[in-house]
């Protein structure tokens, strides 16, 4: 059996950078089974984890994912209406990894609870009916894995007062002149009675409000339950703290292997939440919709 070196390109990773997928052993029709090696990665306590998932980190990624926006409109012209369809998917984190190495998972945005899974093919009619190459399902991961390669390769934003080609291409998911009411809007969604609003929304709109903190940290990590502690600073001196929990339970089947880290989410969420004055739940505070 050959052993190769493994690369990013074989690697699955979340939003934070952290491996949540890598092949050990594959088969190649010329060369047969290949064994991966598996190097050591430095890995990081939950502090250091904690305050790398900050506002920060967010805006830098919506960075990168709007420069492969901004790419893939210039490659692809002639699906640029799909496109936009895929963005929308991937800002309303609609697109997240499946349980399979280089696999994932997209809502449905017209059908509640129905998804399609992604692995080079897609299982959407687009695809299997009208044999669409790029149907929106597989742009959105293809913006989602590139926008996140791009943030775990360091990719720093330029110095201030650099010209970026890609600021004309920002619509109003990174335009700093949207209302509080367009992301509110954007943002939100609703299933049977209930209405929530989106993590990222809320991130947006503390941004316009003036949040120029956002820190969270674990209080309890046990095996079934996971607690999380957040403090949100604003310009006005506004501080709020508020604490979230998680268990295998009350996440979604995608958070399940991962539910730790949406004790982190679901504090800043409320923190989030009480300083802007929102009565409306966030998504991620929600379990399987």
């Amino acid at each position: 059996m050959k052993t190769r070196k493994l690369t990013e390109a074989h690697l699955t990773r979340n939003s934070h950078g952290a491996i949540i997928a890598r092949p050990k052993v594959v088969f190649d029709p010329e060369e047969g089974m290949i064994m991966y090696d598996d190097p050591d990665e430095p890995r990081q306590d939950g502090a250091a984890l904690a305050d790398a998932d900050t506002l920060a980190h967010h805006e830098h990624y919506l960075q990168c994912l709007m420069k492969v926006y901004a790419k893939a409109k210039h490659a692809l012209p002639q699906h640029a209406s799909r496109i936009d369809n895929a963005l929308e998917l991937v800002l309303a984190g609609f697109v997240a990894p499946g349980e399979a190495p280089h696999t994932y998972v997209v809502r449905s945005q017209r059908t509640e609870g129905r998804r399609y899974l992604v692995n080079g093919n897609c299982t959407c009619p687009d695809w299997t009916e009208n044999q669409e190459p790029w149907c929106k399902h597989r742009l959105a991961v293809a913006l989602y894995r590139r926008a996140h390669t791009m943030l775990t390769a360091g990719n720093q934003a330029a110095p201030e007062g650099t010209p970026d080609p890609d600021a004309a291409i920002l619509d109003q998911a990174g335009d700093p002149q949207a209302s509080e009411a367009d992301i509110i809007t954007r943002y939100s969604w609703k299933t049977g009675q209930t209405k929530a609003i989106r993590y990222i929304g809320l991130l947006l709109l503390a941004k316009k409000r003036g949040l120029v903190s956002l820190q969270a940290r674990w209080i309890v990590n046990e095996a079934e339950l996971s607690l999380a502690e957040a403090e949100a600073i604003f310009l006005d001196g506004t501080k709020c703290i508020e604490s979230g929990d998680a268990t295998p339970q009350n996440v979604t089947n995608l958070v399940r292997p991962h539910f730790r880290r949406m004790a982190l989410t679901r504090a800043k969420a409320r923190a989030l939440r009480d300083a802007l004055g929102l009565d409306m739940v966030a998504v991620e505070e929600l379990g399987e919709l």
